[in-house]
């Protein structure tokens, strides 16, 4: 096995006589050739009001990364969707919500990442437009044989769709958005002071406040979060915490609350598996 050359994966410590004891990390992976890493994810939709919340929806997924090869100035990685699940309050199936919500059901990501942990780039788009496609076909027909959707309503429901993934932008966020979240925060140093990163550059992009919380030496992991800012509209609160030997994900959380229009909680986690 080759390992990645150890380049600022440092823990450092330093006193500052203004401000006390300040600490910070390097978030630049150390992963290990052929690795193999498990994770379940849970997306959830509740609505809130007179002091209750409602479960609208919940898509859970299952998740394989495998680090495939690593090279000179990039390491090949693999993200594999295993089984994923989506069920509503409403009884009432929706066609178009359930498609939309387990597309990535089966699909391989072939991507590449800098030494950072920085996505450089999705190397095998065709066989997930295709693996896509398959998805939908095999669904829209399974559908209409049991009866759950007519057959006037599948020319209108994969036309939807194929306007809803009409760009690689919205490809990669509807589709490829958990693999952009598990690596959003590498490549960057963290400290208790706090960094500001903008996520979805080119789609609605949001500003955050980033900052390491804490270091916990028992379980040699740290707890990094971050705050939406300059959107009344919104509060999106985030955590994760990472693996403080090589820097793997253990889980990352976050909850956002929007009141227009209606009044929305939605929580997300990435949870890393035993």
């Amino acid at each position: 096995m080759k390992t990645i050359i150890s380049f600022a994966i440092s823990l450092l410590f330093f006193i500052d006589g203004s401000k006390g004891q300040d600490i910070q990390v390097s978030l630049m992976p150390s992963f290990v050739e052929n690795q193999v890493k498990n994770y379940s994810i849970t997306y959830s939709v509740r609505s809130s009001g007179n002091g209750t919340e409602q479960i609208m929806s919940t898509t859970k997924k299952q998740v394989k990364i495998k680090v495939v090869a690593i090279h000179d100035d990039f390491i090949d990685m693999q993200w594999q969707y295993g089984k994923v699940e989506f069920t509503e309050a409403n009884s009432q199936i929706n066609p178009f919500a359930v498609l939309m919500n387990t597309l990535s059901a089966g699909i391989t990501v072939k991507y590449s990442i800098d030494k950072k942990g920085v996505i450089n780039s999705i190397t095998n788009r065709d066989e997930i437009t295709a693996t896509i496609q398959k998805n939908v076909d095999e669904k829209l027909t399974s559908m209409a044989n049991d009866g759950s959707i007519s057959s006037s309503m599948i020319t209108t429901t994969k036309f939807q769709i194929q306007m809803m993934l009409s760009t690689l932008d919205q490809v990669d966020k509807i589709v490829l958005g958990d693999l952009f979240k598990f690596h959003q925060l590498y490549g960057k140093e963290y400290s208790s002071q706090p960094t500001e990163i903008t996520v979805n550059q080119e789609l609605l992009p949001e500003k955050y406040e980033v900052s390491l919380y804490s270091i916990d030496q028992a379980n040699h992991s740290c707890l990094i979060k971050s705050r939406l800012i300059d959107d009344s509209n919104k509060e999106i609160i985030k955590e994760y915490r990472y693996n403080l030997t090589d820097y793997w994900l253990i889980n990352h959380a976050s909850q956002r609350a929007s009141s227009d229009p209606l009044d929305v909680i939605q929580l997300y986690q990435i949870q890393l598996l035993p």
